[in-house]
């Protein structure tokens, strides 16, 4: 049994067409969005390729050293029976959280962009720093390129100061005390966490 040369063409067409369908979508390369906690094939093979020229963690004692804090701020907190003992205090509406691992330390709202006009861009940001080195703003891990990174460093300078100090005020009603923290499925922020 035979088949017929126009059934052959159409069958040989279509093997053609599966095989340039999935060469093209093995080559794809897509973007990730800003606070996806997902990484792309390209993102990874990217990282790879440039960590060996670039230190991916140039603050990384500065990290370490701002997780710990927090760490023990909210074990003081813990200790003095305080409820969400994760929420550490606000700054001047920079709300400052520890990680119950003590791994991370997240800054909803950091006062990173100066100038009135930059109030409310201010509010919408994030910075998430972690023991492992890696600060994220606004979904961007910072280097040293970075054109925030003196603000950005400058302003968690002072929240570590605040949080070494057991200086942070905590308000009982309004503000983070009240909210989910970023890594908590429940906050409306969890969008934005990066693991």
């Amino acid at each position: 049994m035979s088949i017929p040369r126009a059934d052959a063409t159409a069958s040989s067409r279509l093997n053609t067409n599966l095989r340039t369908d999935a060469a093209k979508a093995a080559t794809v390369r897509t973007q990730a969005e800003p606070f996806s906690r997902a990484s792309t094939a390209a993102a990874t093979a990217s990282t790879k390729v440039t960590s060996a020229a670039v230190d991916p963690t140039p603050f990384k004692a500065f990290a370490t050293k701002l997780c710990d804090a927090g760490a023990k701020h909210r074990e003081r907190l813990e200790a003095r029976g305080v409820k969400n003992s994760s929420y550490l205090g606000s700054d001047k509406g920079q709300w400052v959280y520890s990680n119950p691992d003590g791994d991370e330390t997240i800054v909803r709202h950091l006062q990173a962009k100066p100038g009135l006009q930059n109030v409310f861009r201010n509010f919408d940001n994030a910075c998430i720093v972690k023991k492992d080195g890696r600060i994220i703003f606004d979904g961007e891990v910072l280097t040293k390129d970075h054109p925030q990174q003196g603000a950005v460093m400058k302003a968690l300078e002072g929240i570590l100061a605040k949080v070494s100090e057991d200086n942070l005020p905590r308000h009982r009603l309004i503000g983070g005390n009240t909210r989910h923290p970023m890594w908590d499925p429940k906050s409306p922020d969890h969008h934005k966490y990066v693991d």
